[in-house]
């Protein structure tokens, strides 16, 4: 059975703006304005120009408390980490698996994407380790999320740019 439900939720966002809360659950990051601006930019770009974030801090070490007590709000769910972190099985793919048997205990077809914060990188890292970090975290997440974006300061195919 082809996924037709996210391809049409999709088609109609980009057709109607979408005016959803999407949660966006942010691992180990402490939010600046600038990082919510690059954020709420992703944010919109995939779920619609009206959507608005709501984001909710994970923090490290605290995955397994946090999975076990979160309740989705929604179908639609955006999980940002940062891409100098070198993924981990054990944390990250764990934590991903985790909310989204729990996206599944409420919703048959959940959209969680992955969203990659580049924008401390800016200018520090070339292209190619970038990208290579990006193939590593699409591997740790492939079968749990529905796609990985990666936010960063200068603009690449598939990738947001940051505000100036």
């Amino acid at each position: 059975m082809l996924p037709w439900g996210n391809y049409l939720r999709g088609l109609l966002r980009a057709v109607e703006g979408g005016d959803e809360r999407i949660q966006v659950l942010v691992h180990a990051i402490e939010p600046t304005a600038e990082h919510r601006e690059v954020w709420d930019r992703g944010v919109r770009e995939r779920f619609g120009g009206m959507a608005r974030a709501e984001y909710l801090r994970i923090p490290a070490g605290d995955e397994d408390e946090f999975a076990a007590g979160w309740m989705p709000e929604s179908a639609n769910l955006m999980m940002l980490f940062n891409l100098a972190t070198t993924p981990e099985a054990e944390v990250q793919r764990r934590l991903v698996s985790d909310v989204r048997q729990r996206l599944l205990t409420k919703h048959a077809e959940p959209e969680l994407v992955v969203l990659l914060d580049g924008t401390s990188l800016a200018g520090r890292w070339p292209a190619e380790k970038v990208a290579g970090r990006e193939q590593l975290w699409t591997r740790m997440v492939e079968g749990l999320a529905s796609d990985v974006i990666v936010a960063v300061r200068k603009e690449s195919p598939r990738t947001l740019p940051a505000m100036s």
